[in-house]
C-alpha cells in the first residue's frame, strides 16, 4: 500500500508543482486570463490533495492489521469525494449552459476535468498489484 501511497502523492505533487510553474510563466507573460484559469485548476489540486490526506489518516490505522481493509477505507473515503466536490461544479456547468455563460461554463469544465484526470489516475494505481 505504502508504493501505491507514494506513487500517488507524487503524481500529485508533481501536477501541483506543473501548476504553480505554468501560473508564474502565464504571468510573467501577461495572459491573466489564461493564469487565472491554472489557477482554479490548481486549487482543485489542492482541494483533492486535502482530501486525500483525510483519506490516508482515516486508513492508517488499520495499515499494520489489515492492509486490504486499509485501502478499502482509503479509496472509499477519497472517492466519496469526488461525487461530493464536484456535484454544484454540474449543477453550475448545466446552468452555464443553459444561461449561455461562456466564461462559467468552461470554469467549471477545467474544475471537472482536473477532478476527472486526478480521480483516473488514482483508480488506476489502486487497481495494480503492490
Amino acid at each position: 500500500m505504502e508504493s501505491k501511497i507514494e506513487n500517488y502523492t507524487s503524481y500529485l505533487n508533481v501536477l501541483i508543482d506543473d501548476k504553480k510553474n505554468e501560473i508564474t510563466t502565464l504571468t510573467q507573460e501577461q495572459r491573466f486570463d489564461e493564469a487565472n484559469h491554472a489557477k482554479i485548476q490548481l486549487n482543485v489540486l489542492e482541494i483533492f490533495e486535502k482530501m486525500f490526506t483525510i483519506g490516508y489518516q482515516k486508513a492508517k490505522p488499520l495499515l499494520q492489521s489489515d492492509e486490504e481493509k486499509a485501502l478499502e477505507v482509503l479509496s472509499s473515503t477519497y472517492l466519496n469525494y469526488f461525487d461530493k466536490i464536484p456535484h454544484n461544479w454540474l449543477i453550475n456547468l448545466e446552468k452555464s449552459i443553459q444561461y449561455h455563460d461562456i466564461e462559467t461554463e468552461h470554469i467549471e469544465k477545467l474544475k471537472i476535468s482536473q477532478a476527472n484526470t486526478i480521480k483516473n489516475y488514482f483508480i488506476e494505481i489502486m487497481k495494480k498489484e503492490a
